[in-house]
């Protein structure tokens, strides 16, 4: 069965946030020409019938939305893309739908949506309150209490939803907090964003290698017992580790060295191939001159698709290189600082255990 992941980003990098590490704007400030606008009909006309071209009969669409902040383009053009898609795609085409929000502006009509559609629903949110409210915030507002009356309403509907959360310098130092707000908060799908450098590496929460080991070692502590005592909390970094483990495919793009790439999608049609390199250098057309067949086929695609990391030298040495392969090339900036790997110390510490389980 023939695949497609799209990523798309139906308002730009447009957000109501003021969020102090964000990642995607400063994406967007390193392309010469960009309008931050809501993706036109017209757009999404194209790409739907592009990609179902491209997945062939029996293929498989998967229509991930992002930011920015995606619900910005607004209900209609949800409802839009969604009807679109099932007028066009074929009755033997699968289709599923991804987004990933702040939650600040979705309401009742959102999870009707959100329902009938059977998206899966990814809400950011940064750990317990003080740490949420110091990072997000709208107009200089606390944007907590937003967000946790959001996820009561997904947890009403019964929508399927995984928390996001940016693991910043200081939210690293405090590990057992956070494992504790999320259990009684009862969340069973927990993902840890690595807060990444700017690419002036001028960000001041980007997370040092030293707190990302010890964050992982320390919540690994508190998951085993939990584990072990019949209490599952779906943590994606142990998650991963144990698929490659039992040499099956890690969920997170660039675990063992390759790069994986997608379809980056911005809001003028505007493609590229990963998130973290959305840059003009990195352009491999635009739906509305280019089909996917056509983008596949690009040099910037395939080189994506057949890079495996040059090795640094601490990896030439390390007894995990033919574990991890140098991971990706973009989280290095986090795992390996002035001579130490952060990931191999985790690895060191962790993979033992895992080994049993």
């Amino acid at each position: 069965m023939k695949s497609i992941h799209l990523l798309i980003k139906p308002a730009s990098s447009l957000c109501q946030m003021e969020c102090r590490y964000c990642f995607y704007k400063d994406v967007a400030r390193h392309r010469k020409e960009y309008d931050a606008i809501i993706m036109k009909h017209e757009t999404v006309d194209e790409l739907i019938k592009k990609a179902c071209d491209y997945v062939g009969e029996n293929g498989l669409i998967t229509f991930g939305f992002q930011g920015g902040e995606p619900t910005l383009a607004g209900l209609e053009f949800f409802q839009y893309f969604c009807q679109k898609v099932d007028e066009i795609k074929l009755k033997t085409q699968k289709r599923q739908y991804l987004i990933q929000t702040n939650a600040i502006a979705v309401t009742q009509e959102w999870c009707d949506l959100f329902v009938k559609y059977h998206f899966l629903v990814g809400v950011s949110l940064d750990g317990y309150k003080d740490n949420h409210d110091y990072f997000r915030t709208i107009d200089q507002k606390a944007s907590f209490s937003s967000v946790i009356k959001f996820i009561d309403l997904l947890k009403k509907n019964k929508i399927d939803f995984n928390i996001l959360t940016v693991l910043t310098n200081q939210l690293a130092k405090h590990p057992q907090k956070v494992y504790q707000f999320y259990k009684k908060q009862n969340f069973e799908y927990i993902q840890f964003i690595p807060c990444l450098p700017d690419f002036d590496y001028e960000n001041p929460y980007a997370l040092d290698s030293h707190l990302f080991a010890e964050f992982y070692k320390q919540l690994f502590k508190l998951w085993i017992k939990d584990y072990q005592s019949g209490y599952y909390m779906h943590i994606t970094l142990f998650e991963d580790l144990l698929a490659i483990l039992h040499r099956q495919a890690p969920m997170t793009c660039g675990m063992m060295g390759q790069c994986q790439p997608n379809f980056i999608i911005e809001a003028n049609g505007m493609a590229y191939p990963c998130d973290f390199y959305a840059l003009d250098e990195y352009k491999i057309g635009n739906v509305l001159e280019n089909d996917f067949q056509e983008m596949a086929k690009h040099k910037i695609f395939l080189n994506f698709s057949r890079i495996v990391n040059e090795q640094m030298d601490i990896c030439k040495s390390c007894q995990f290189i033919s574990f991890c392969h140098g991971n990706c090339k973009r989280m290095r900036d986090v795992y390996v600082q002035n001579e130490y790997c952060g990931y191999q110390d985790l690895l060191k510490s962790l993979l033992p255990k895992l080994y049993s389980l």
